[in-house]
């Protein structure tokens, strides 16, 4: 008989020996000769567990077999930097088209954005949360207290980064100045760096935070995703097991499975082919 994909709702979520929550999509699973199977990284380290769960999903319907052959691996895209801020790194994959000037090769454009969020965050600790250089960090997010100065209290808002990528936060209420400086790790002059500020309270001295660095590339081939001159500082592209490179399908793709340890691990996914 051969593979179908499946048909369920939302990815497999299961715990891991580590404690942590591993999240297998359903394009990672498929039925062969009847029997509910999955493949990948995360299926590999975690195998055990989800086999047995596996068995459960198929016996009370709730994972069944689609009517069509289960999606081609089209590349493992893992984040750059080890860790758990790789977990926030989604690429949305669109207009997959004919290259123009050679209809032998498939283009598409990509968006990557990375997100990082921290709330409650205060002055006095922000850079044990954010580090003060490009090498620290907890986890080592998209951005690290760069300014000397003692922080204070921030104002609300949304703050662009200038062309070195440093973010002057300005300082709450009517004082005059910045309540801290932040910079960039990856810079980018085609990218998109904020910061947001917001439930800033004087009271209570904390404030939630968030920074996030988009860019979208067009008219790219699976093979330069990740050059130099395209997402080469953020995410890192390769063959699927076994298979090569080729064209992924129109979507949003989600890192996942990086952590922060003694011996840290790189978000990753799966992207799937164009049927």
């Amino acid at each position: 008989m051969a593979k179908t994909a499946v048909r369920g709702t939302g990815p497999i979520e299961l715990t891991d020996s580590a404690g942590r929550m591993v999240a297998l999509s359903l394009s990672t699973l498929f039925y062969d000769d009847g029997v509910l199977k999955a493949s990948g990284a995360l299926y590999a380290a975690n195998k055990a567990v989800v086999d047995a769960l596996l068995g459960y999903l198929a016996s009370e319907g709730l994972v069944v077999p689609d009517v069509q052959p289960p999606p081609v691996p089209a590349a493992v895209i893992t984040a750059k930097q080890s860790g758990a801020a790789g977990n926030d790194i989604a690429i949305t994959f669109a207009d997959v088209r004919p290259d123009p000037a050679d209809n032998a090769k498939t283009i598409f454009d990509a968006t990557l954005e990375q997100r990082d969020a921290y709330e409650r965050l205060e002055p006095a600790t922000i850079g044990d949360v954010l580090g003060t250089s490009a090498s620290t960090g907890s986890p080592a997010g998209l951005v690290f207290l760069s300014s000397s100065a003692t922080p204070t209290q921030p104002q609300d808002g949304t703050y662009a980064a200038d062309g070195s990528g440093v973010v002057k936060v300005p300082k709450d209420g009517s004082a005059s100045g910045s309540a801290f400086q932040l910079k960039f790790r990856v810079v980018d002059a085609a990218a998109t760096m904020t910061v947001e500020v917001s439930g800033s309270d004087a009271a209570t001295g904390t404030f939630d935070l968030v920074a996030r660095w988009t860019r979208t590339v067009t008219g790219v081939e699976i093979t330069a995703l990740d050059s130099n001159t395209n997402f080469g500082a953020m995410i890192v592209v390769a063959a699927p097991d076994g298979g090569s490179l080729a064209v992924p399908a129109a979507g949003t793709l989600i890192l996942a499975g990086g952590a922060d340890a003694a011996q840290a691990t790189a978000a990753s996914a799966v992207a799937m082919a164009q049927p």
